[in-house]
């Protein structure tokens, strides 16, 4: 049994300058935002295991979770004629219960394990700024049946599947999907040093309850966003095969080439609201999002016994398709790292050398472009560390995102110079209160609150 608690109390000040362009007319716009979160979740974790003859066990998981939440972000616009202030305020209040029972048995050279998951969350949120209320649930089910194997001394294989009934209900009305979820994998090891990997995964990917939720809320001065009570789970289907190459003396190589699509995938979409005059963005079943990637990384361990060296590299085909759009996009993405270990220290680096863009839908966005260099100091359960953040990057941490939707458009980029040869200064303490909580080897892992918050 444990008992964990989070307390989490966070405020956040900022300030912007933004410049907007209207028929050829710039105008400056001061923009400030302060956004605070408070959270207070419990969670309380009962987990039993027994072993019995005939290599046989039982595992049972039991997780219960409270929620009490407070989200509030005040965003403001002033042009120099006046100031608009756009706040938001939301108090959550909510409940998880999760369980999960499994029987396994292991013969000779196959194990089996049979199971049942369950999970029910309730939220309530009070939108005080609008005035209203939402209450959501959602029953999450998932039956499924396991096995794994070997054939001889250099193959094994692993095969599952099962059933997903996932029901949710709100203050209007109640729907319920059943999807199958199915995984396998096959691995086979060639020699000392080659080996080869394939894996499949079909599996649903289930809305969240702020996806299906009703309420309308305003993001800022020309967005507001809601859910759709319309949406349906969609169904990823994701494989892959990996080649690996591990030497005697250090030298390594990993390839990955893989293929996955999700029918009916979820994505965000925009319309106008001319009552409001506002872009209204919320998710939508598309026909499909598709990539085809390779992914390759190479380097050295234990070189000289001190260092060790990877770099990887990337290629990505993404496509999306929906009602009224269509969209491709390819690019390639790679990194380096670096590190230096002798005995209780540790200095190395990571460099972004291209970074990598992502298709979601209609949004484009392209991560950072990031550098670190760190250094740490181990003394028995004393760990003393110093990371030197993007220390090339003359406009600190930069985002860029753009809105391929006809309906709303947008090519932005976001900076936060601040951060910006910024260093970060780590102290840890491990405390070690001996063996006797490692009695029972848990391998379930349940719980996780959806608070069904509209952002």
């Amino acid at each position: 049994a444990s008992l964990r608690n989070l307390i989490f109390e966070k405020q956040t000040n900022g300030e912007a300058t933004m410049t907007q362009t209207d028929r050829g007319v710039p105008s400056i716009l001061k923009k400030t935002r302060t956004y605070q979160v408070n959270q207070y979740q419990p969670t309380l974790d009962l987990f039993f295991t027994h072993a019995m003859r005939g290599n046989k066990k039982i595992e049972l998981n039991v997780v219960g979770e409270y929620a009490s939440n407070r989200e509030m972000n005040d965003i403001s616009y002033d042009d120099g004629a006046g100031i608009r202030s756009f706040p938001v305020d939301v108090v959550n209040k909510g409940w998880d219960l999760s369980a999960e029972g499994v029987f396994s048995k292991r013969f000779e050279t196959v194990s089996t394990r049979f199971g049942v998951q369950y999970q029910h969350n309730s939220a309530m949120n009070d939108y005080t700024v609008s005035k209203v209320v939402s209450r959501m649930s959602k029953d999450n089910t998932y039956i499924f049946a396991q096995a794994e194997g070997s054939v001889g001394n250099n193959a094994d294989w692993s095969l599952g599947t099962g059933a997903k009934i996932f029901a949710v209900r709100d203050d209007d009305d109640s729907r319920t999907y059943i999807r199958n979820l199915s995984t396998g994998r096959i691995g086979w090891r060639i020699n000392d040093a080659w080996s080869m990997s394939g894996e499949m995964r079909y599996t649903p990917v289930l809305p969240s309850l702020s996806q299906l939720s009703p309420v309308f809320q305003r993001v800022d001065d020309v967005e507001a966003s809601t859910g759709n009570q319309s949406l349906k789970p969609s169904q990823f289907l994701g494989s892959r095969l990996i080649i690996r190459l591990n030497t005697k003396n250090g030298w390594f190589m990993n390839l990955t080439g893989g293929y996955d699509h999700n029918f009916g995938a979820i994505v965000s979409a925009y319309s106008y609201n001319p009552e409001n005059d506002l872009f209204v963005t919320r998710p939508v079943n598309s026909d499909y999002t598709a990539s085809l990637y390779t992914f390759a990384e190479a380097g050295v361990k234990n070189l000289s016994g001190h260092f060790n060296l990877t770099l990887d590299w990337k290629v990505k085909d993404m496509r999306t398709s929906g009602n009224g759009f269509s969209h491709q996009c390819t690019n390639t993405s790679s990194n380096i790292s670096f590190q230096g270990v002798w005995n209780s220290f540790v200095a190395g680096c990571w460099f972004n050398i291209k970074p990598e863009w992502t298709l979601d839908g209609e949004i484009l966005g392209m991560s950072e472009r990031g550098q670190n260099i760190y250094v740490q100091y181990t003394w028995k359960d004393l760990t003393a560390s110093a990371t030197w953040h993007c220390p090339f990057n003359k406009n600190g941490y930069e985002y860029r995102t753009i809105g391929l939707s006809e309906m709303h458009p947008f090519d932005q980029v976001n900076r936060t110079v601040e951060n910006s040869n910024m260093v970060v200064l780590g102290l840890t303490w491990r405390m070690n209160y001996g063996s006797s909580f490692k009695k029972g080897s848990k391998t379930l892992s349940n719980g996780g609150y959806d608070s069904g918050t509209v952002k």
